[in-house]
């Protein structure tokens, strides 16, 4: 949190890495998923934004502790 009471906030909009099955057959407690193609992860937005007490948006928390780091080392300290 900075001085005057605001922080950033980073938000990222992304899908991850998935696999796509060509075919799911479900029995009576389970289901088996065969074929398929690999989805590579996608990014979608990256946002980097000054927020204050009184401009949080509705939809998003108020100020929390940078904690999340993703498989290619984006943190909010190299957001890019």
């Amino acid at each position: 949190m900075l001085a005057d009471g605001s922080w950033i906030r980073f938000r990222m909009i992304w899908t991850p890495a998935h696999q796509v099955p060509f075919r799911t057959s479900c029995g009576t407690y389970s289901c088996t998923s065969s074929g398929g193609y690999w989805v590579n992860e996608q990014i979608f937005s990256k946002e980097k934004y000054p927020v204050r007490p009184e401009t949080v948006l509705p939809d998003e928390p108020a100020w929390l502790p940078p904690t999340y780091t993703d498989a290619s080392g984006f943190t909010p300290v190299n957001f890019n």
